[in-house]
């Protein structure tokens, strides 16, 4: 397969460009991202059976990325593109630090961990979904490192 022209762009944009849309990461292209800002409901129910209470707890923010991951020269998965599940996530553009999404203001204090990420491979190449979580309250290694 013939390189690509070197003189030719594969995109051109014009216009203003929307500021909350997809980047693509270290290793992969990114396809779409759904985020969803979630807390576990817990409910304090009376005497008639009804709720006289109700508490929202642990705030998180979950996302998922779809994906195609990068091949680098030998034909092997790298970066965002070959992600290990439980691995902390760092330096991600999408969740870059001092972005606000969904209320969350992202800091460099709270950890994002993966999911159970996922690959598929068929006639158009490799694809794949890599879930995480931003969770404020737990801290980050950089933030346990920190002095």
């Amino acid at each position: 397969m013939p390189a690509p022209d070197p003189h030719v762009e594969p995109i051109i944009s014009h216009g203003v460009k929307p500021a909350d849309v997809h980047t693509d990461e270290e290793g992969a292209l990114i396809l779409d991202c759904t985020w969803t800002g979630e807390r576990d409901e817990v409910l304090h129910k009376g005497d008639a059976h009804a709720v006289v209470y109700a508490e929202y707890r642990d705030p998180r923010l979950t996302f998922e990325l779809n994906l195609r991951p990068r091949l680098n020269a030998l034909g092997e998965c790298w970066g965002l593109g070959n992600v290990h599940p439980g691995q902390a996530l760092t330096d991600l553009v999408n969740v870059a630090e001092g972005r606000d999404i969904l209320g969350f203001v992202v800091t460099a204090d709270m950890a994002v961990i993966a999911g159970n990420p996922k690959r598929t491979s068929n006639d158009e190449g490799l694809s794949g979904t890599v879930p995480g979580t931003v969770r404020p309250f737990v801290k980050s290694a950089a933030a346990i490192a920190a002095p």
